[in-house]
């Protein structure tokens, strides 16, 4: 399960939904009457020019991880969000992901499979020079940095390289050939670690990114432009990192100026917005939060009933009430930003009509009139269990809306609280969900970018006793298919039997926001997974400029 601390919020858990709009506009010429008068044009405002300079003034947690000879030194060792987006600044990844989540080069300028689709010849970007010295990026460096990974074991953020990659070798200096476990082009996303260099000469903050770690202390970090990075230099002189004991600390020294952006989940950002003075951009997440179902019960195992569940839940009021409008509707665990994502899926409506249809259909009739149905002397009554938790009193507010809602079409629903321990996965409510103890049960997902639904269907997280064989041919297909379109494919064919099956229901995902100075111009085009993506875009608008 993933940690919902609101600020130290850690990778291993289980953010800005922006779409792309492609508008093309075609039609006949029109010739316009001539006007009995001459008409005055608006004046074009000319566009604003990127100005260099400028400091960017973001947090980090206090006493961030520290390793290896202080504060940045090992990317590889990441614990928290905040930290991870520092280092997006100073090293760089074989590949990257954009807006959509699809894999674009990075470090890397191509990739080619060869005919098992297992092996891959990955061809390195010309004259990358690291921070530190005339060296620049060889194969040798990224072998080095896996090899460092496969020696942290299974705990660390970027484990999934050593669990798919069987090996990296060097056929030159600038090519690789990486063996992957299986086959397919999703196992080019465990490429996306941080590339370190291994000359033993620089230093252990020694990267390729737009910016190079100056100075850091205990409490700040301190990084300039690199003004010969391999595409454009930043418009942005400096960033300096700053350490906040909390992400409300941190939205307090936002306002009192001494931050000017904070990544942030908390649904009421929007109170920050003033015209002028600070945007508030809301971008999605991979968080999703989902219904489980067991597949136990009897009642549940109909996929009608199942279907009439997610007809009976009005999530738009959830959204509304719960999550002050920082959620976005899906009915299936694909973002629908994402590359991946099949419009086509969009079937459950809050319908409470055809829900009471659907369960009447499955034999669910309210013979006594007492509002609750059944079948024969069984009475539908669920146990609806939920984590107690100060940090998750969104989830909490969410289950008593949805039983309020299930009761409306004559399902009695019991809400079940079992505590959740940040730091122990074996907690209450974990074991509850392991031991199938709950009939459904809200919980949440920290979704693979991959878009891989394998561990949710069949594998440690599958709660509920999903039936298995009927996704493992799709999770196959998906994981294996060779290139963009036929992942699309893929995907698409498991995405419409999930709204078929309703093996468990999908809420929404939730958002999260960037609170940032309106000085900052041309922020864009990011996700929490990357917030800092665009950030060689950006500049500092200032007076006169």
């Amino acid at each position: 399960m993933k940690n919902t601390n609101v600020y130290t919020k850690t990778l291993f858990r289980a953010g800005v939904l922006l779409y792309t709009l492609c508008l093309a506009a075609c039609g006949a010429r029109l010739t316009p009457e001539p006007s009995p008068t001459p008409i005055a044009l608006p004046t074009a405002t000319p566009e604003i020019q990127p100005v260099a300079g400028g400091e960017l003034l973001l947090p980090i947690p206090r006493n961030p991880f520290i390793s290896e000879g202080g504060i940045g030194a090992n990317p590889l060792l990441v614990n928290t969000e905040e930290m991870r987006n520092m280092y997006s600044l100073v090293y760089e990844s074989l590949v990257a992901c954009d807006e959509s989540n699809r894999l674009v080069p990075a470090l890397a300028q191509k990739w080619s499979p060869d005919d098992t689709g297992r092996v891959w010849t990955v061809v390195l970007r010309n004259n990358v020079l690291w921070h530190e010295g005339d060296e620049i990026l060889s194969a040798k460096d990224i072998i080095y940095t896996f090899e460092k990974i496969k020696s942290y074991g299974k705990s660390t953020y970027y484990a999934e390289a050593a669990s798919a990659i069987e090996q990296i070798e060097e056929v030159d200096a600038a090519t690789l050939r990486i063996t992957m476990k299986t086959p397919g082009a999703a196992a080019l996303y465990s490429l996306l670690f941080p590339v370190l260099s291994s000359n033993p000469a620089t230093s252990s903050t020694n990267g390729t990114g737009p910016y190079k770690i100056v100075s850091s202390t205990e409490t700040m970090v301190e990084l300039k432009k690199n003004s010969r990075w391999w595409r454009q230099a930043p418009y942005i002189e400096s960033v300096r990192c700053l350490s906040r004991e909390s992400n409300s600390v941190a939205l307090d020294s936002y306002e009192a100026g001494q931050l000017n952006m904070v990544p942030t989940s908390t649904v009421s950002a929007g109170r920050y917005r003033e015209e002028g003075v600070t945007n508030v951009l809301d971008i999605m997440s991979q968080d999703a939060e989902v219904l489980l179902v067991n597949h136990v019960n009897a009642a549940l195992r109909n996929a009608d009933v199942r279907r009439a569940l997610a007809h009976a839940i009005d999530r738009g009021s959830i959204v509304s009430n719960v999550y002050m409008n920082r959620a976005t509707i899906c009915d299936v665990p694909v973002p629908p930003d994402s590359f991946l994502y099949d419009e086509s899926t969009k079937s459950y409506d809050y319908n409470p009509g055809r829900a009471s249809t659907l369960l009447a259909s499955a034999g669910w009739t309210d013979t006594d009139g007492d509002g609750i149905l059944e079948q024969g002397t069984r009475k539908l009554k669920l146990k609806l269990l939920v984590n107690e938790s100060t940090e998750n009193a969104y989830r909490n507010n969410a289950a008593a809306l949805i039983a309020a809602q299930l009761l409306k079409v004559g399902i009695e629903t019991e809400i079940i609280t079992a505590k959740l321990s940040i730091a122990d996965e074996e907690s209450g409510f974990v074991k509850k969900l392991s031991a199938s103890e709950f009939d459904l049960a809200l919980a949440g997902f920290n979704l693979e970018r991959s878009g891989n639904l394998a561990p949710y269907l069949t594998g440690s997280r599958s709660y509920g006793n999903i039936p298995a064989e009927r996704w493992k041919p799709l999770l196959k297909s998906a994981a294996s298919a060779p290139d963009e379109k036929a992942m699309r494919e893929a995907h698409s064919a498991l995405q419409q039997e999930f709204v078929r099956e309703l093996p468990f229901i999908m809420l929404y995902f939730r958002m999260n926001s960037l609170v940032y100075n309106a000085n900052i111009q041309n922020v864009g085009e990011v996700r929490s997974t990357d917030v800092l993506r665009t950030v060689s875009r950006w500049y500092i608008k200032t007076a006169g400029s």
